[in-house]
């Protein structure tokens, strides 16, 4: 993706390290040597920049989507989906926010996505 000031962001790498935003040398390399060999011109090129994000998932590894109490709802989990499953889940929770039916019976939370499969668990996610 090219950035403002001609910048190209190049990633990305998952590490399941918990909540450690430490970056590590031979990951930035990796990434380094994958862009030169799809585009020959970084070779000789230097990072500018390093940083790490969080992803946060479930442990089975389905988002958690649904009603935790009668005014609280929760939408999460989707580990590195979310900004492609976040249409989706939008009008998937619309509804049940809204305490409406679905328009559509395929727009219905899967039973896979409800927070209640935790119920056991104190830690939703690692």
């Amino acid at each position: 993706m090219r950035r403002a000031g001609g910048r190209l962001l190049i990633g990305a790498s998952v590490e399941h390290a918990g909540f450690d935003l430490s970056l590590s040398d031979e990951v930035g390399a990796d990434l380094a040597t994958g862009a030169a060999a799809l585009l020959p011109a970084l070779k000789d090129r230097e990072p500018v920049e390093h940083w790490a994000g969080l992803r946060p998932g479930t442990p089975d590894p389905w988002p958690i989507v649904g009603r935790l109490s009668e005014r609280l709802h929760v939408a999460a989990g989707h580990f590195r989906n979310g900004i492609l499953l976040a249409p989706l889940t939008a009008r998937m929770i619309a509804p049940l926010v809204l305490d409406q039916q679905p328009v559509d019976h395929r727009l219905a939370i899967p039973e896979a996505m409800l927070p209640g499969r935790f119920a056991g668990s104190r830690r939703l996610s690692s």
